[in-house]
C-alpha cells in the first residue's frame, strides 16, 4: 500500500546556542505509521532522488514548491520501513 509524504519548510531563525535548525521537516505516512526527519536542502534532495525515486525535474519541482508555498505533499509513495529508518527517519507515535 502506498503512503504519502508531507514536507514543510522550517523557519530560518537561529535556535539555542546559535544553532541553526534544519531547513525542512519531512513526514512520511503509510498505513497509519508516521515517520519524521528534519534535513537540510542537500540531504532532502538526495533523499527525494534516491529513496523516493523522483527524477531531477520532479525533485526540482518539489523544491520550487517549498520555496514558493512553504510545503508540499507527494502522494503514492512506496517507501519500506527499513528504507525510512536507514535514511534517518524516526517512527513517531500519535
Amino acid at each position: 500500500m502506498a503512503g504519502y509524504m508531507h514536507i514543510t519548510r522550517l523557519s530560518k531563525s537561529t535556535g539555542t546556542h546559535d544553532i541553526v535548525p534544519s531547513d525542512y521537516q519531512v513526514n512520511y505516512v503509510d498505513s497509519g505509521i508516521n515517520y519524521a526527519a528534519s534535513w537540510g536542502e542537500e540531504r532532502l534532495v538526495e533523499f527525494l532522488r534516491t529513496k523516493v525515486a523522483l527524477d531531477e525535474f520532479e525533485a526540482a519541482q518539489v523544491m520550487s514548491r517549498l520555496t514558493e508555498k512553504g510545503n508540499v505533499t507527494i502522494g503514492d509513495i512506496e517507501l519500506r520501513a527499513v528504507e525510512a529508518t536507514s535514511s534517518g527517519m524516526e517512527m513517531i507515535s500519535d
